[in-house]
């Protein structure tokens, strides 16, 4: 009888058996159909049309417990949660919150994570991109998705002012060639040029600048001669800098002017830097007194003398060191186009000021020769009583002093001065 009984029943289960896989597996592709329609409409931002595919997917019933639904169900929850993100659900963080404490410590808890700080990245909310980027493990990730983690985090710290948390993060990515090696290398050479470490900061600039989209939309060619100027290298400036202001695709070309000008200013050769002084001039709504008054100089020493009074007039109320020396700069613009008048008056302020005791001295001793040879001798004799002994002027003045009396017949105060 068992001999008879056994092929039967099996046979009988058989019945009930295949039907119920077959059943499975179409069932399943079903599933896989919905998921993978529910993936496209999200890759094209279509996140309405994404979350039905996957609330379809999820209303079908299985007629047994197949691990693989059991994956695809998490992933469908997960995408719904998303999904419901991107269309700014109000409810929609908290679900995911919910998601993650439902299933950590497993692997889709962290995805969740990964999905909620790329969210918040995208937005520009970078306190919570901190939050959850930074609570997504490496494990099981590769190492173009670690790489991206990384940078994202670290820009999230840059963005904040946190440069102590980026740097170390930047320069830990930056030499990993991929899409994340020009921005790595771009922002750690911003961290090390604001930290002076110049060196690092040209090291990543020059990499950066080989990509002619970091060449063209950034300012990278700018701080390359900031930093060859800071560090003194000033022929570096103008061999790097003159062929970019030639070409109308780089950005800031006037700064690249103003550095090049600033570059021959230091080097004396005020002739080459007064054009590039002047196309940043042309370029720029508004300049510092330094620029100004470094201008006004360079136009003075290459003889255009009428550009530099209006340069220095500009600088003309200015109590301080650069304007004591506009003001003698100026005065000295007006006696070579002999308008000695206004040379006067401008050595006048000049010597009244304090700051620099070498151009106090310059001006008085000029004031007073203008004061003499216009007839003010009062005002002349004051101004040479006013140079002690110690001056390089002392003698010149004593002279000039004698000069002035013996022409006003005061003898008695010529003799007292020659003395």
């Amino acid at each position: 009888m068992k001999n008879i009984l056994l092929p039967t029943i099996c046979f009988i289960l058989g019945l009930f058996i295949q039907p119920t896989q077959a059943q499975q597996t179409a069932y399943y592709k079903d599933a896989q159909s919905f998921y993978k329609r529910g993936q496209e409409f999200y890759a094209q931002q279509l996140y309405g049309k994404a979350k039905d595919e996957w609330a379809q997917m999820l209303a079908l019933v299985p007629t047994a417990n197949v691990p693989e639904w059991r994956v695809l169900q998490q992933k469908a929850e997960l995408g719904i949660g998303l999904a419901e993100l991107q269309l700014a659900n109000p409810d929609a963080e908290r679900d995911l919150l919910t998601f993650i404490y439902r299933y950590e410590p497993a692997d889709i808890a962290s995805q969740a994570k990964l999905g909620l700080g790329n969210y918040y990245f995208e937005k520009d909310d970078f306190d919570k991109t901190l939050v959850y980027l930074g609570a997504v493990p490496n494990q099981g990730m590769n190492n173009a998705d670690i790489v991206k983690l990384r940078f994202r985090i670290a820009y999230a710290h840059f963005a904040k002012k946190e440069y102590k948390k980026a740097e170390p993060l930047f320069k830990q990515i930056k030499t990993v060639k991929g899409d994340y090696y020009e921005p790595a290398n771009y922002y750690y050479g911003l961290l090390c040029f604001y930290e002076n470490d110049f060196g690092q900061a040209l090291e990543s600039f020059k990499l950066v600048a080989e990509d002619k989209k970091y060449q063209y939309n950034t300012v990278v060619p700018v701080y390359i001669c900031q930093i060859y100027f800071q560090t003194q290298k000033y022929d570096e400036v103008i061999s790097y800098g003159q062929p970019l202001t030639k070409d109308d695709k780089i950005k800031e070309q006037a700064q690249l002017a103003q550095l090049i000008g600033q570059a021959y200013f230091e080097k004396g050769n005020y002739a080459q830097a007064l054009p590039y002084l002047e196309m940043y001039l042309e370029k720029s709504g508004k300049v510092s007194e330094e620029f100004l008054y470094q201008i006004a100089y360079t136009q003075y020493r290459t003889g255009n003398y009428d550009k530099a009074v209006k340069n220095f007039e500009q600088l003309n109320g200015l109590d301080s060191e650069l304007g004591q020396n506009a003001l003698y700069n100026m005065a000295d613009c007006y006696l070579k186009t002999d308008n000695k008048t206004s040379a006067r008056l401008a050595f006048q302020k000049s010597a009244a000021m304090n700051y620099s005791p070498k151009v106090k001295s310059d001006a008085i001793i000029n004031f007073a020769k203008l004061s003499y040879e216009q007839g003010a001798d009062a005002e002349a004799i004051q101004a040479l009583q006013q140079i002690d002994n110690k001056s390089t002027y002392y003698d010149e003045a004593q002279n000039l002093l004698s000069e002035i009396f013996l022409n006003t017949r005061d003898y008695e105060t010529a003799l007292r001065s020659i003395r």
